[in-house]
């Protein structure tokens, strides 16, 4: 990878509390080494006419073991709710029933996995939610994994054009019948604020060819090309192929760029 003077270090490492409130005028984005930085995937869902406040868990929070992990519930006129589960939480319900449902509501979760009492050194995660208007019943989905993530995106051999994933082939053109491997590229972008890391890229049918280093980094809002080629020894007519690009994207680990050409 070619120097880049606004390349930092730090694009390396998480923050560590994603959810903190954004007003902060400091955000840490070193991971904690002596604490679990827990993930919040969780759905939330504000029913019964706002009596009730649900928090439903999905991978990876649903396999946590908790030492506890508590829902705090308040509203804009100072009142609170609040419960707190333990061990593996699928759900977690808070009566909301005291709470004014006109005016928005601040969701805190307070969790924490360390079980060792003897060496507990206060470790816990938290997140902050504000709800609005909560006598709507609205549901909230929150996943920490995603936030501040690398994100992978593909981009024609133009540096500017998509390419979706799965989706429509990117035309390379046409080559004359009988030929030899013609080379081509992509670019493959980092959409995200984490750096993305390209693990390997696979090729099938009349693509014959990729040139690829593992692993390859690619720093937020910059990118990198990738080399390929094309089979043109056939005869003449339409030809196919794909390239599926792995990344540690955790939304999208798989990208499939669809290709055609025609041989004349």
């Amino acid at each position: 990878m070619a120097y880049n003077p606004n390349n930092k270090i730090s694009a390396f490492f998480s923050r560590t509390n994603k959810l903190a409130n954004e007003s902060n005028a400091l955000q840490m984005k070193v991971e904690r080494q002596s604490c679990d930085q827990l993930e919040f995937d969780v759905e939330i869902i504000v029913d019964s006419g706002a009596n009730t406040l649900t928090i439903n868990t999905s991978a990876p929070t649903n396999a946590y073991d908790f030492r506890y992990f508590q829902a705090v519930v308040s509203d804009e006129d100072g009142n609170h709710a609040s419960n707190t589960g333990t061990g593996v939480i699928a759900s977690l319900v808070v009566d909301t029933t005291e709470l004014n449902v006109n005016k928005n509501w601040y969701l805190t979760v307070y969790a924490s996995d360390d079980t060792d009492v003897l060496t507990e050194c206060g470790c816990k995660s938290f997140a902050e939610i504000e709800i609005d208007s909560p006598s709507t019943d609205p549901t909230i989905t929150v996943n920490t994994e995603f936030i501040d993530a690398q994100k992978i995106g593909v981009l024609q051999a133009d540096g500017s054009t998509p390419v979706v994933d799965g989706g429509a082939a990117y035309d390379l053109g046409s080559y004359a019948a009988g030929g030899g491997s013609e080379s081509q590229s992509i670019m493959v972008k980092n959409e995200g604020k984490f750096v993305l890391k390209l693990s390997a890229v696979g090729i099938s049918a009349d693509v014959d060819g990729v040139t690829f280093t593992n692993p390859t980094y690619v720093y937020p809002n910059q990118s990198v090309a990738i080399a390929f080629t094309v089979d043109t020894s056939g005869g003449a007519g339409a030809k196919t192929g794909s390239l599926t690009i792995t990344s540690d994207d955790p939304s999208n680990p798989s990208y499939v760029v669809n290709v055609a050409f025609t041989l004349t």
